[in-house]
């Protein structure tokens, strides 16, 4: 692979193999535009670093940096915070953002090192004078999900970004392919703008390769009906 090469019309072949390798970052939308957000053109940025990965080992700092320069160039923005605030729309410094991730499997997880980028980044958003509150990040999977398994540190409190299984879940039902659902209570009420990190995997012969929308099985309270 090329160091640091960056490109907006990449081969299809090296896309998937670039997503297995290291897992790729959903759309990120606002929650109250989930259902009516619409574009016309799409735009795909891969970032390529030979020495992100040797064998089961992940260089972090190196990601952060792929990372960076992956949501600068998609956004055309040459400050990273700025670059992330264009993504989200009427974005405050009391907005909570979640992050969902796929930990169903400790084995092959979304990578620690891809969320916490991604949550590095978030906290260089400025907002007179003040960095985006670490705390109003929340990054989970359902009550199901190897967390702590796959490398995150489980965190409730009131620093740091927040990390758990959630337990808490609507009242009310939502049709999830004609099978009625309770969602997660962050989903639903809490979060403002959600950023969805799926893992590229086969699932056996249920659903083929598992991307972004198999990953809110883990929204949903009982994903297995």
């Amino acid at each position: 692979m090329r160091k640091n090469k960056c490109s907006n019309q990449p081969d299809r072949r090296k896309f998937i193999q670039h997503l297995s390798a290291i897992g790729t970052a959903g759309l990120v939308l606002p929650r109250k535009s989930l259902s009516s957000t619409q574009s016309s053109n799409s735009r795909v940025v891969v970032v390529e670093d030979g020495s992100a990965s040797s064998g089961n080992n992940i260089d972090s700092d190196v990601v952060q940096t792929m990372m960076d320069s992956g949501i600068k160039n998609l956004t055309e923005q040459s400050d990273v915070g700025e670059a992330w605030k264009s993504l989200m729309p009427n974005l405050t410094a009391t907005s909570v953002i979640a992050i969902k991730v796929n930990c169903r499997s400790a084995s092959l997880p979304t990578h620690p090192e891809i969320t916490y980028a991604v949550v590095e980044g978030l906290k260089q958003m400025i907002f007179d004078d003040v960095a985006f509150p670490e705390n109003n990040i929340h990054i989970y999977d359902n009550f199901k999900a190897y967390l702590t398994e796959s490398g995150y540190t489980i965190n409730s409190s009131s620093t740091g970004a927040r990390c758990y299984t959630t337990s808490q879940y609507s009242r009310t039902n939502y049709s999830v392919n004609g099978i009625s659902q309770n969602l997660c209570t962050l989903v639903t009420d809490t979060a403002d703008y959600l950023i969805n990190i799926g893992v590229l995997k086969n699932h056996n012969s249920m659903a083929g390769a598992t991307l972004c929308m198999k990953n809110h099985f883990g929204t949903c309270q009982m994903p297995r009906s």
